[in-house]
């Protein structure tokens, strides 16, 4: 067996997940600052903690947009877009929240105060408020990682928040000299690389912890690329292991949860419309479950496909009507239209989750999801 026994979880619900939590396992999210889209506010509202990526840049990140503010569906741009997010400033005001974004304020700061004031129960830290809660931890996680590995050094940021691609040449020494930044205080210096942050998941969180499992939901992209990692991962993992101890087991259990698709979470007054969608879902599958068994069972089989098919264009049909009344499930994240957690404070309204919906299996979900899209394409 691997250090790191990776498996990617379709086998798992929301509720699932709060219970591997109360049992004492390590469990967060890691998405990144920004507009958050409903599958994040979902998870910060039912008390998913939250570990916010604040090194990215609005020119490369589709999923959250952090150079701008999405209200209504429409998008306004707030700050440049090729400054990191720890570095960037608020650069105009946007309507109906004048009062909220100050000239010159942090960017981040005002993307984590909406979040946080919309959802007030919900626990999120930035990244950059990470390292400063376990800045002696990732100070030496990071020079082990070096020792082993100086080559995971990449990107380097200036003062004003402009970043270059580079090489180590050196070792931690080096590192030292120039900096890294969010750790002492410091706005320049080498960017952590992402190697280092998803070690720091499987080993500063579970030696807290005291957990071999560690839980982490991923969005649309990190399940994908993760597979790529694991081997350098694995290994850097039995290194710390070995140097520094910390009481880590010598297998870390890392559960990959592709939670993206779980898209139902909607504004409280609307919480008829997608109930009515859910139930509708959950009646579609339970139909599509029973096929099989109904063909088993059939003496003519020619005329029972015939049946099946006219009933499942009666679920579709069924469907269509449910998704025609809240067709917003439908979001896309890219095109930056979907709502956040500023139409929760422009709208004065509290998020809604179906609690059927925590319910379902990761697998169940990405199933719905398929169905609503050939509902939505007919």
């Amino acid at each position: 067996m691997m250090p790191i026994n990776l498996r990617i979880r379709y086998d798992l619900s929301l509720q699932d997940l709060l219970d591997k939590r109360k049992a004492g396992f390590t469990l967060f999210k890691t998405p990144h600052v920004g507009n958050h889209y409903p599958n994040n506010l979902a998870c910060a509202h039912l008390g998913i903690p939250l570990k916010v990526m604040d090194q990215t840049k609005g020119c490369l990140d589709r999923n959250f947009h952090p150079d701008s503010v999405i209200v209504g569906g429409k998008k306004t741009r707030i700050t440049t877009s090729d400054t990191l997010m720890t570095h960037a400033v608020i650069e105009r005001s946007v309507d109906p929240f004048n009062g909220r974004f100050q000239v010159g304020a942090s960017a981040s700061g005002a993307h984590m105060k909406a979040l946080r004031d919309a959802i007030p129960s919900t626990e999120a830290m930035t990244m950059s408020e990470y390292l400063c809660d376990h800045e002696e931890k990732m100070m030496m996680l990071l020079e082990v990682m070096t020792g082993k590995d100086p080559s995971i050094w990449t990107r380097f940021v200036s003062s004003s928040g402009v970043t270059r691609n580079g090489r180590l040449s050196g070792g931690w020494e080096r590192i030292l000299a120039s900096g890294i930044c969010g750790i002492g205080g410091c706005k320049s210096g080498w960017v952590i690389p992402n190697i280092a942050n998803i070690l720091s998941d499987v080993t500063i969180d579970p030696s807290q912890d005291g957990s071999d499992r560690v839980y982490e939901l991923s969005g649309p992209d990190m399940y994908k690329y993760i597979h790529k990692m694991i081997d350098q991962l694995s290994e850097m993992y039995d290194h710390v292991r070995r140097v520094l101890g910390w009481g880590l087991p010598e297998a870390m259990e890392f559960n990959i949860v592709p939670v993206s698709e779980m898209r139902f979470a909607t504004t409280a007054s609307r919480k008829q419309e997608m109930d009515d969608l859910i139930r509708t879902l959950c009646h579609f599958q339970e139909f599509e479950s029973g096929v099989g068994e109904r063909m088993k069972r059939a003496s003519d089989k020619r005329a029972e496909i015939t049946v099946v098919k006219l009933q499942r264009c009666g679920q579709f049909g069924k469907l269509r009507d449910a998704l025609a009344s809240i067709p917003e499930v439908l979001y896309d994240i890219y095109d930056g239209s979907y709502l956040t957690q500023y139409d929760l404070l422009a709208l004065g309204e509290q998020l809604y989750v179906p609690e059927e919906a925590t319910l379902l299996c990761m697998e169940q979900v990405k199933d719905m999801t398929r169905l609503l899209r050939i509902a939505a394409s007919q």
